[in-house]
């Protein structure tokens, strides 16, 4: 019986169900973290753990092994999670850690929650994230700025468009764009995108990139939202835009940020490689 209360509060846990958890303590229940620092009282907790998943949305425990007296349980097993659910390529803001709990159970309830972990891998990963402020510029496609990152932007492209290069390029002038936004982390560039005027009603999403380095952060979903807005407050209704097959990660970018895929349009009509997007704005 103490068994299943451990196991569904570790489920609440896993399905960051903050209601189910504080359901499942009691009153004076008390918890301990790996730092030895101690928080009790229902509310108290309930806050704690929504503030904690909100920094790691997946947190995840997997319990390997439990050894019990009477109701009092020790547990070993594993802690994963990724800061803010950011997953970039090389997998830097996932972590997954050894770990063990301390539990007492108390009239079928959880009396005692203490975790024992080496966190300092999750502390670094939260430091790195705490970036200087991302700003947006709204510029013009004669941008310094905007310039060097669209020739990163190019090299990227003809490695990934390999022959199929020379076909793209040609709808990727910026002659005749007009609108450009530039990323900022401080005072580095760290990502652009811009508009072009498609039809009477819609704009086309050109020249969307982010610096490897600065990927996995929601730095380009920060642009997409500032080029939305920007067509919005010139009176376009929706954006459109093209991305290859090749760009798995710009696929996931626009689908997360709701954006439909349409039938090629225009010059990619019959391109096997494109896929088309639409968004109403």
């Amino acid at each position: 019986m103490y068994t299943k209360v451990i196991l569904d509060f570790v489920d609440a846990i896993n399905h960051a169900d903050t209601e189910r958890m504080v359901g499942l303590m009691t009153d004076d229940h008390i918890f301990v973290d790996s730092r030895d620092n101690a928080l009790s009282g229902k509310d108290n907790l309930k806050q704690a753990w929504k503030f904690y998943f909100e920094l790691f949305p997946d947190y995840t425990i997997e319990i390997t092994g439990m050894l019990q007296k009477k109701s009092h349980f020790c547990m070993y097993g594993y802690t994963s999670g990724t800061y803010k659910n950011l997953k970039n390529a090389d997998n830097s803001n996932y972590w997954r850690i050894p770990a063990a709990w301390n539990v007492i159970i108390d009239n079928n309830r959880i009396k005692f929650w203490q975790v024992y972990a080496d966190n300092g891998i999750v502390v670094d990963i939260v430091n790195r994230n705490k970036q200087t402020a991302v700003t947006m510029k709204r510029t013009t496609p004669e941008d310094n700025d905007f310039r060097k990152l669209v020739k990163e932007l190019d090299i990227d492209l003809k490695i990934r468009d390999g022959e199929k290069h020379v076909f793209y390029a040609q709808f990727n002038k910026t002659d005749t764009i007009r609108h450009v936004v530039v990323a900022y982390e401080g005072q580095l560039p760290v990502g652009c995108g811009a508009l072009k005027e498609y039809s009477i009603d819609a704009m086309e999403v050109k020249r969307m990139f982010v610096v490897p380095d600065k990927r996995g952060k929601g730095i380009a979903s920060k642009i997409l939202s500032e080029l939305e807005s920007w067509s919005k407050e010139l009176g376009y209704k929706k954006c459109v835009l093209e991305t290859g097959k090749k760009q798995p990660e710009a696929i996931r970018l626009y689908q997360k940020n709701q954006y439909a895929i349409i039938p090629n349009y225009g010059q990619y009509e019959g391109v096997e490689n494109s896929i088309c997007f639409e968004k109403e704005l």
